[in-house]
């Protein structure tokens, strides 16, 4: 916890702009004609002394908390679409939700390639996700499935993940399934002639949410400043169909109170 703090307390600078910024809004409405004159002209109940509107009763009752920061869960993902010949570079947290294909479906990100100039983020895992088309993984009983055979291939033969802070790189790993999701179904693979389904689906380690790639000492990024993520491959790996694939930045965001 007072690590967390400690690193919060990079924000200061920041939020001490903010603050003198809204002081010197809140001065200038004051003047006559301002604000300050609309606070006098303001009506209280009866019950209420004149000076609730101007005294810290009336701060005891207030909806926000200037000068607070907050610290909360808060991951960043970013899903891309695989192609069928394969790929030999994906980029990730480069787009925001308004220009991503699916929105919120591929990306939480506000703006594309950083965070907003008041966010700071606490990276203490990372996630790969792979999600391939239901064609390749649940098939009649006469089709074959092959998402597990393929992604296998994709997750595993000459690739890597990269992330970049800055113009620094600070995760260099190979190969993809070193990041293991650590949700969702447990690798399958069963087919036979007389079953209604045949099914392939791959998940890398186990679905536990303790099944994580774990940065320590976890990484800080500040705000503003430009971030990306990377996967590479050094040959063509085809998909029989299109899927998706994807990171997830798990960690603690780190933004002034409300």
């Amino acid at each position: 916890m007072f690590g967390i703090l400690k690193v919060a307390s990079k924000l200061d600078p920041l939020l001490e702009k903010l603050y003198r910024r809204v002081a010197s809004d809140l001065a200038q409405t004051s003047a006559p004609g301002g604000a300050g004159t609309l606070l006098n002209n303001l009506q209280v109940p009866q019950f209420l002394p004149r000076s609730f509107l101007f005294g810290q009763d009336f701060q005891n009752f207030a909806t926000t908390i200037p000068g607070a920061i907050e610290i909360l869960h808060y991951p960043l993902y970013s899903f891309k679409a695989y192609a069928t010949a394969g790929q030999a570079q994906l980029s990730f947290f480069d787009q925001n939700v308004g220009s991503a294909t699916n929105g919120w479906g591929d990306t939480n990100m506000k703006n594309g390639g950083m965070l907003t100039g008041f966010e700071a983020m606490i990276v203490t895992s990372f996630r790969i996700v792979a999600l391939p088309a239901q064609a390749d993984y649940d098939t009649a009983a006469a089709g074959t499935p092959v998402a597990f055979g393929q992604w296998n291939e994709i997750l595993n033969r000459n690739c890597w993940f990269e992330f970049w802070i800055g113009n620094k790189p600070y995760i260099v790993v190979g190969p993809l399934s070193l990041f293991p999701a650590g949700f969702g179904a447990p690798t399958t693979v069963a087919g036979a002639a007389t079953v209604l389904r045949n099914n392939s689906w791959i998940n890398v380690g186990t679905p536990d949410n303790k099944a994580v790639f774990v940065v320590d000492p976890p990484l800080f990024i500040q705000p503003a400043i430009n971030l990306a993520g990377f996967m590479k491959w050094n040959a063509l790996l085809t998909a029989t169909t299109a899927g998706k694939i994807g990171v997830i930045l798990d960690g603690y965001q780190i933004r002034p109170g409300q």
